[in-house]
């Protein structure tokens, strides 16, 4: 006879609300394979710059952290980044860590 197993998986999303200017001042990256300053978010700089030049005066920047745990293991993940919020819905979204 099978058993059925029973496996939960929790999602814990948080969000907090940030400036551009914070969000810009605190991802500063210095590398020299992008040249002498530094810019914001490194290698996605390209995504940066592409989601900031669609940001409307409404639009609200969030960091979030979503945590996902399953309930029968150790196992899960954590993923950190940036999301824009108009309307109270996500229109773009900048992963920035995912462990």
């Amino acid at each position: 006879m099978l058993k059925q197993k029973v496996i939960e998986i929790n999602v814990v999303h948080t969000r907090e609300l940030y400036s551009l200017e914070r969000v810009e001042n605190e991802n500063m990256v210095t590398d020299p394979s992008f040249g002498d300053k530094p810019v914001v978010f490194g290698f996605l700089n390209y995504r940066w710059i592409d989601i900031k030049s669609k940001l409307g005066n409404e639009d609200k920047i969030y960091k979030y952290t979503r945590v996902t745990k399953i309930s029968d293991s150790n196992n899960g993940c954590m993923e950190e980044g940036f999301e824009i919020m108009r309307n109270n819905e996500i229109i773009f979204e900048l992963r920035t860590s995912y462990y």
